[in-house]
């Protein structure tokens, strides 16, 4: 009776929250706004000054797949990238396959964590430098690396306000 059930529940149709993701990439292509990040370059110019219409986008989703391009270019295991939005590699390489998008909540946390980490290569000079500092544990950060407190939006704004700290010299 249980198989049944769930059957049933399946072929009722796509749930709701797929319906409203429809509906939001419908609105945004009816306007103009292209809604998929299928290169990296529109996502990294997205993280250097975002715009209305592409925070829509963190809304709607990136697809799994932009976090393995990013972690390609910056040299870093897109398994670690995975860790820092909460996803397992199972359903990374499930999603990838079938080229799914993230939730809105895992899409923000990829974009918060890219964020920081642009901010470091910028300030630092290279992704080698930036991968260095982020690896390296830090006496601010209770001797934990910059990296472990990528995971949550308070961490993200944690170490983002000791990369200020560091380039205006206050860093002790």
């Amino acid at each position: 009776m249980t198989a049944t059930i769930r059957y049933a529940r399946t072929a009722a149709g796509p749930s709701k929250r797929s319906t409203l993701k429809a509906a939001r990439k419908g609105i945004l292509e009816a306007a103009g706004v292209k809604v998929g990040f299928k290169a990296l370059k529109p996502f990294l110019a997205y993280l250097h000054s975002p715009t209305p219409e592409v925070i829509e986008k963190v809304r709607t989703g990136f697809e799994v797949s932009l976090v393995g391009e990013y972690a390609k270019r910056i040299g870093m295991p897109k398994e670690e990238m995975f860790i820092l939005i909460n996803l397992s590699r199972s359903t990374a390489h499930r999603m990838e396959q079938s080229n799914k998008v993230m939730d809105r909540l895992r899409s923000d946390a990829f974009a918060g964590a890219a964020r920081v980490i642009e901010k470091a290569r910028d300030m630092l000079g290279s992704d080698e430098a930036a991968r260095k500092w982020l690896s390296t544990p830090v006496p601010a950060l209770n001797f934990k690396t910059p990296q472990e407190w990528l995971d949550t939006s308070d961490g993200r704004q944690i170490v983002s306000s000791l990369l200020d700290q560091i380039q205006s010299g206050a860093y002790a």
